[in-house]
């Protein structure tokens, strides 16, 4: 089994070479980390959002990309440009005036990815003279095609401080002539770090072939047993990620709540599980 170097959520390093044991550098400095993710959790989102507020205390500058569609991209900037006092729940009704959370279908419309997006907008909102950059990934042109060149873009317009991407697992794979987004983003010429999902305990919820939404059971792993990211020595290039992070107990999400929307065409039955 391959070894593992653990670094706890405290004490975070960061540096991409896989024979790397030890390591004084900043923790994400002129990095790009990519979250590989399971859609429909509520702890993955919380997990991201803890990460990015400890890295952007330390640099005050961070670039976040997440697999949302494009035009939430005018709500940012709609946002940015408020000039009065934003409260959360602000923030929440205006999101919600968006279809998007209206249905369920695999998670990145739940309540845990709205609460994620609130808290970064707010987070941007109190720190007005840092950099708190929040892009929709999922452009018309295609999620690899141009959604990697607009956040590299982004990235580098920020001084290629600190760059947090959150998206599924499978676009999130680092596989030799194959197209994922972080191989897009390596075209990029950024210096990037990808994890995978891990936990030894876990369900996600999915709303699979337009049926009503179910509680999926994870695959578990046994190599870890503290919540934190662990990062993989000895790394070939037949490996996917450079690591894992691991959430040691993670559940299903549930569907975004007290929406401004009307939301009359909901395509999906969501049931709350006990």
């Amino acid at each position: 089994m391959k070894r593992i170097l653990a670094i706890l959520i405290s004490s975070l390093l960061f540096n991409c070479s896989p024979d790397l044991h030890t390591s004084n550098s900043p923790k994400y400095l002129n990095k790009v980390v990519v979250f590989g993710e399971t859609h429909g959790t509520k702890e993955i989102p919380e997990f991201f959002f803890q990460q990015a507020v400890e890295e952007f205390q330390r640099t005050k500058n961070i670039t976040v990309g997440l697999e949302l569609p494009g035009r939430f991209n005018n709500l940012f900037i709609y946002f940015d440009n408020l000039k009065t006092p934003i409260k959360k729940s602000l923030i929440r009704n205006k999101l919600t005036e968006d279809e998007h959370w209206c249905k369920f279908s695999d998670g990145r419309d739940s309540d845990a990815m709205l609460s994620l997006l609130v808290n970064l907008i707010h987070l941007k909102y109190e720190n007005p003279l840092d950099t708190v950059s929040i892009l929709s990934l999922k452009l018309d042109r295609g999620f690899y095609d141009e959604g990697a060149p607009f956040f590299a873009r982004k990235f580098n317009e920020n001084n290629n401080t600190s760059g947090f991407v959150l998206i599924g697992n499978y676009h999130a794979r680092l596989i030799k002539q194959a197209n994922s987004f972080s191989n897009s983003l390596i075209k990029e010429n950024l210096d990037i770090a990808v994890l995978n999902f891990a936990t030894k305990d876990g369900f996600s919820t999915v709303c699979p072939f337009n049926q009503d939404c179910k509680q999926k059971k994870l695959g578990v792993t046994e190599r870890h047993n503290k919540t934190g990211i662990y990062l993989f020595e000895n790394k070939t290039e037949d490996d996917w990620y450079d690591g894992d992070f691991f959430i040691e107990k993670i559940t299903g999400a549930e569907q975004a709540k007290n929406l401004t929307n009307e939301c009359k065409d909901t395509v999906f039955k969501f049931t709350p599980f006990e």
